[in-house]
């Protein structure tokens, strides 16, 4: 892929995900779900144009999203898109296609593992679903 001024976040996502070939096709394929998510939001965005400001705003959105009950979507949910969001994006800069990860200064999200552990992800909010399927409680940590 010739990458130019012109290239979306989209096109460099999809050019990512054929460059994936160490991982299993279970994963390449919730990325590429992850992915077709955040496409309505940023993926017409020029990777010269994408700001942090633009991914809190996306951020916002998708904490909107309800799940296939008709709740709201687990604050860990909205991290993994995140996170997948600034996979590509480091990618982008590893490239030297960008200067810096705007996903990384996205504000109020930790960027550790990408956007934080799960310990950061439960001290943000918890997850209702979690907590109905027999896993481990959720603790506020706060």
């Amino acid at each position: 892929m010739d990458e130019d001024d012109r290239t979306t976040f989209e096109q460099y996502a999809e050019s990512w995900l054929t460059r994936q070939t160490h991982y299993k096709p279970s994963t390449l394929a919730g990325y590429k779900r992850q992915l077709e998510v955040v496409y309505p939001y940023i993926g017409g965005v020029t990777l010269n144009k994408l700001r942090p400001l633009i991914l809190e705003e996306m951020w916002a959105e998708l904490r909107k999203r309800k799940n296939r009950r008709g709740e709201p979507v687990c604050e860990a949910t909205v991290h993994k898109y995140l996170e997948t969001v600034s996979a590509v994006l480091e990618d982008a800069k590893r490239n030297d296609i960008l200067l810096y990860n705007p996903a990384h200064r996205v504000r109020g999200i930790r960027s550790g593992t990408a956007a934080g552990g799960r310990g950061e992800i439960f001290r943000r909010g918890r997850c209702a679903g979690f907590q109905h399927t027999g896993g481990r409680k959720a603790v506020d940590v706060a």
